[in-house]
Parts: structure tokens; sequence; C-alpha cells
């Protein structure tokens, strides 16, 4: 055989070598392909059972439930959430059954490098967040109010996951509690005052409405103008002059104010121990009272 001819069998065979190949290769990719439909169904089916485990394990967070360390590293592990915190619990108010109030937050608060956990209950939309700042818990309000015009109540800042429950309570409370203007997100405070209005919310009210029975003579409003002077004159220490320039008023006119309120409650605002009893009363009915006679609001 002549070297032409051995040159022409050579092309011929290279030639079928590269078909194979092509087809080799082509069902390699089709196996690929195949292999990762495969994996990404096995995904998800895998992930359908950690999700249940992982609502689970909110609830059972949500709701108190005793932990040792072992076990609360561990479902803050399952969680992905830190061990440690600062932490706080949102409470979003639910307007359409099934329907979440902030729709993707975990996801819109991931992208912000902020770690939380959500469960949809039937009135509620819950979450516990890891806040490391006040700045950045300052980006998730802001976020949680452009998302939803529903009320939304949070919880003051914690530290371990074992008061989770606790904070919900308080989250739920600032939910009852009276909004400000234009605002649909409402903290907590964690003062004491206000922890000790809500720690036993039907025995407070129960031993604040007679105060604030004394004023039913009044409309809503002007009661409010009362109460709200009260506190403005609070948080002047006392300051006649401070307090009337924070509500543009004259001085004598914060003074008539809380002479009304002696007069009505029957306390003396020399005393100490009446200013103490008509504060709590005052945090009392701003946090569990306010609307109790404007039907038309729910709490």
């Amino acid at each position: 055989m002549s070297a032409e001819a051995v040159y022409s069998e050579l092309i011929e065979v290279a030639g079928a070598l590269d078909v194979c190949m092509a087809k080799i290769r082509a069902a390699q990719d089709a196996l690929a392909v195949t292999a990762a439909a495969v994996s990404r169904a096995e995904s998800a089916d895998s992930a359908a059972v950690p999700q249940r485990e992982r609502s689970a394990l909110i609830d059972s967070v949500l709701r108190g439930k005793p932990f040792d360390e072992w076990n609360l590293w561990e479902t803050a592990e399952l969680l992905q959430l830190p061990s440690d915190g600062p932490f706080v619990v949102v409470a979003a108010e639910v307007v359409e059954p099934g329907v979440e109030a902030l729709p993707a937050i975990e996801s819109k608060l991931r992208s912000m490098d902020v770690f939380s956990v959500w469960r949809l209950l039937p009135d509620l939309h819950v979450g516990i967040v890891h806040v490391r700042s006040d700045e950045q818990l300052d980006h998730v309000l802001a976020l949680m109010s452009r998302t939803t015009t529903g009320r939304i109540g949070v919880s003051a800042r914690f530290n371990d996951l074992t008061e989770a429950a606790h904070a919900l309570r308080h989250a739920r409370v600032s939910l009852r509690g009276r909004p400000e203007p234009g605002v649909n997100v409402t903290v907590f405070d964690g003062s004491i005052l206000a922890t000790a209005a809500v720690s036993a919310p039907e025995v407070m009210v129960k031993l604040a409405a007679p105060v604030v029975e004394s004023f039913d003579g009044l409309a809503p409003g002007e009661r409010d103008v009362l109460f709200d002077t009260f506190q403005v004159w609070l948080d002047a220490e006392g300051s006649l002059r401070e307090a009337g320039e924070l509500l543009f008023c004259h001085p004598n006119t914060v003074r008539y104010r809380l002479h009304r309120i002696e007069q009505r409650t029957g306390r003396s605002l020399a005393r100490p121990r009446d200013v103490a009893e008509l504060s709590l009363v005052l945090e009392v009915y701003r946090r569990l009272m306010w609307n109790r006679d404007r039907p038309h609001r729910q709490p």
C-alpha cells in the first residue's frame, strides 16, 4: 500500500474517531444534565423535611421551650442564627390569613447581612432577628416599614434565645399600644415602667382602670391632651417652662392641665409616690388601654 493510501486511511480513521468523541461528549453532557436534575430534585426533597423541622424549632423557641446550653447552641445552628444576641422579635399584623405581612423578608434581610427566621401564625407574621448594632436595627426597621403598611411591633433587644417567648409578648403588646402618627413600627423600649406595665396585662389594666375612668367625662381627645401634658412634664423633669416650650403653650396652661389631673385623680403631683403611680397608670393606658373606647380599631 502506497503512502498516499495509508494517509487517506488515517484521515478516515481520524474522522471516525472525531465522530465517536463527539457522540461521547454529547452523551456525557446529557448524563451531566440528568445528574444535575436528579441532584436538584433530591435536594428539594431533602430540604422539605428540614423546613418542617425548622418551623417546629421556631415554634419551640417562641413558646419558651426549656433548652440546656447544648440544645440551645444546636437549635441556633439548625436555624442558621448566631447563638448569642442581640436579637429582637418582630410581630407584624397579618391582613389576609395565610399571606405573609412581610413578603420575602428573610431573604431581604440576608442581603443586608442580617440573620433571621420567620414563622407565619394565623394573626401575625413573627420573626427572630439578629441585630449587631443600633445602626443595623435602624436599617431593619426602615426596611420593614417600607415593606408593609400594617402595624409592626418590635421587642426590646435580648441576648439569649431562651428570652424569645417574653420578647414575643412584648412585641405583641407593642401592637396594642398607641401608635405615633404616621409611624407603623412600634419598638418596645424595655424600660422599667414599660416592663412593669405589661408584665401582667390583665392585672395592670384592672389596677389602672379606676384612675383612667376618672377621666371618662372628657372627650377622648381632651383626655389625651391631659395625658400627653403629664408625660411631657415628666420628660421635662417637672419644669413647667420647658414643658410649655415642648407643647407650644404657656407654662400656666401646663400648670392648669396638671391641676385638672390632680382634681380628677385625687392625687398630688407634689408627692413622689402619687407621681410614680400616675406614671405607671399612664404607661398601662398607652400600651394596653388607649383604644378601649375606639371600637372601630382592633388591638
